[in-house]
């Protein structure tokens, strides 16, 4: 990738530094083309490798359980260590690259006599002693060669012959290793080929892509590009693209749909600064606009503009609603309180959703206008409901209230202290029902 990254800088740049969409089109195709080059021999060579693993294993697990079984055979017959060794021999003669070991276990080692170097084999070997200590069969890949180890567990008909050991012990362990270019080389000489053919495909077919849209879709555009730059020159008034003769259809209606963008933009202006300070379910401020109406109004106070304070409000009992009744009707409620919040506060107060079921006013006015504010919003938002299924749904809110400066003189302070209050509420009016109920 770094050698062709100068080249496609020349390729891009012209002379006036832009980039054309015909180089764009040529780097486009220069970097598809080598990543799928790169992605096709990646996964050749991961397919490559899982292959190898699996034949593998089963070739030296197939190994492992013939030697078992022949030992086994070996040992029924009663026949010496020095012709069971002598089997192991003809195994290894008969397969020169393969790797077979037959390593005693410790407890067989004591009563028979240990093999040379079996002993620093069964300490230094992690295959050999995972195999021992969980008597189960290990299989790893270490230095391109991949070993097998398989437990050769004792039997009860063994027992005539082992007194050291138990039925189910590892009497010992048979290795198989198998370099893993063995069954690399007859992969690779089936599977590589059949790769660069289809990678040579691969890039024949983006080389007539590259050209087609280079023919039928690049030039054209360009055109088009040249019209549509002319047309930005002229007055709002102006901006019309006449469709050329020669342009296709596709490109026509293109033309048609950017004079009808022209006269929308103005509007579509207005709705995304609409969308960009109002929650878009219930149509009040949102989050973002409250934290710049509050650092505003902080502002001002400090200059000694008129006392204002937060009331911040939580439906109660709003999830049961979802949970019950499901999330349109809960989005329903949201949208019934939040009409209900802006036809009861003032014109000059500053309404909106700051979570889920969670909303908070900006208004102006001493502490005491504040509690009379939030007992009107409390008995405005109690009569609001809404139907559901066979049932009515009523909403219900806490409200907690906090003046600037005694509650606070910034804006966490402020939002603290009115969250704080709103849970004192909280509280209290479930005290509240709870008396009454027990009443």
């Amino acid at each position: 990738g770094f050698l062709i990254h100068p080249c496609m800088y020349r390729i891009v740049r012209h002379q006036r530094g832009s980039v054309g969409i015909g180089a764009l089109l040529t780097v486009v195709f220069l970097i598809i083309s080598s990543l799928a080059a790169l992605a096709i021999f990646g996964v050749y060579q991961h397919q490559r490798d899982l292959v190898v693993r699996q034949l593998g294993r089963a070739e030296a697990q197939r190994m492992a359980l013939l030697i078992s079984d022949q030992l086994y055979s070996v040992m029924r017959k009663g026949w010496t260590r020095a012709e069971m060794e002598d089997v192991i021999h003809h195994v290894r003669l008969r397969l020169p690259d393969y790797e077979v070991g037959v390593i005693r276990s410790e407890a067989v080692a004591k009563q028979f006599g240990d093999i040379s170097g079996h002993a620093q084999q069964r300490r230094t070997d992690a295959l050999v002693a995972q195999v021992l200590i969980d008597k189960k069969d290990v299989f790893e890949v270490t230095a391109g060669i991949l070993r097998f180890g398989f437990p050769v567990i004792m039997a009860t008909e063994c027992l005539g012959c082992y007194s050291l050991a138990s039925p189910g012990d590892v009497n010992g362990v048979i290795t198989v290793g198998i370099p893993a270019e063995i069954l690399m080389a007859p992969i690779e000489s089936v599977v590589l080929p059949a790769t660069q053919l289809l990678s040579g495909l691969i890039l024949v077919l983006f080389a007539a892509v590259f050209l087609v849209l280079r023919w039928k879709v690049v030039q054209p555009i360009a055109d088009f590009a040249v019209h549509v730059k002319n047309a930005m020159k002229l007055g709002d008034d102006a901006r019309q693209i006449a469709a050329k003769a020669s342009w296709t259809r596709e490109l026509a209606s293109l033309a048609d749909g950017f004079n009808a963008l022209m006269s929308e933009v103005t509007h579509s202006h207005a709705q995304l600064t609409m969308l960009s300070v109002h929650d878009a379910l219930t149509g009040l401020h949102n989050r973002r606009h409250f934290d710049s109406c509050l650092k505003r109004a902080l502002s001002d106070s400090k200059a000694g503009a008129t006392a204002f304070g937060l009331l911040m409000m939580d439906l109660n009992h709003f999830k049961p609603v979802n949970d019950r009744y499901g999330h349109a009707t809960g989005d329903a409620l949201l949208v019934e309180v939040a009409r209900t919040i802006l036809s009861t506060v003032r014109a000059h107060d500053i309404a909106a959703r700051i979570g889920g079921d969670e909303f908070v006013v900006l208004a102006l006015g001493t502490h005491q206008e504040l509690i009379e504010l939030a007992e009107r919003l409390s008995r405005a938002v109690a009569s609001v409901s809404v139907r559901a299924e066979h049932s009515v749904v009523y909403a219900s809110c806490s409200i907690g209230v906090a003046s600037y400066p005694q509650d606070g003189d910034n804006a966490t302070d402020l939002l603290k202290a009115a969250d704080s209050s709103m849970y004192v509420n909280k509280r209290e009016g479930k005290a509240a029902a709870a008396h009454t109920g027990s009443g």
